[in-house]
């Protein structure tokens, strides 16, 4: 009886071709200097559910959160002391850092919710802005501009005093 020779692949052969995708899928994906999705509409929506976050934990540890924005970031500090009235101070550490890709940029933040938008804002290079978020809701009224480098696109997150909430729009 003549037994059939068997063909298929080893085990060495399935290693090689899998190393092969490995590699070319991570040159693939070096290839692009952009982060997938670090537009100014994805992180004036990663800056709203920041800003949400300061909120609730402003809400749940009845402390006043502070947000301090700069161009490069933006980073929650919880007051020292509990309570509505203004605080002693602020933890030196923030609790939380979200950091804005090379993608886009902070152009700019103004006192005051620019809903209806309207004119151009100056671009400030020098950006370091602090809002406030009480236990009770209130915020300090704020609008933070976004772009990308060649400035299309434009987004602005707009911060209401009395609920302290915030959302994205097109355009400013």
């Amino acid at each position: 009886m003549r037994r059939s020779l068997q063909r298929g692949f080893t085990l060495v052969e399935l290693m090689v071709v899998v190393a092969i995708i490995a590699i070319l899928a991570g040159l693939l994906i070096s290839v692009s200097s952009q982060p997938l999705g670090a537009n100014p509409q994805m992180v004036s929506e990663q800056v709203v559910s920041t800003l949400n976050l300061a909120r609730l934990r402003a809400g749940s540890t009845r402390k006043t959160q502070k947000v301090t924005i700069t161009t490069q970031a933006i980073s929650i500090y919880p007051a020292t002391t509990t309570g509505l009235a203004p605080p002693a101070g602020y933890e030196v550490n923030p609790v939380y850092t979200m950091k804005i890709p090379r993608s886009t940029m902070i152009w700019n933040v103004e006192t005051g919710s620019d809903a209806d938008g309207g004119e151009s804002p100056a671009q400030d290079t020098a950006l370091v802005y602090d809002l406030f978020i009480r236990p009770d809701g209130q915020a300090t009224a704020s609008t933070i501009y976004l772009v990308d480098p060649q400035n299309s696109h434009p987004w602005r997150v707009v911060v209401y005093r009395a609920t302290g909430g915030s959302y994205a729009r097109l355009g400013w």
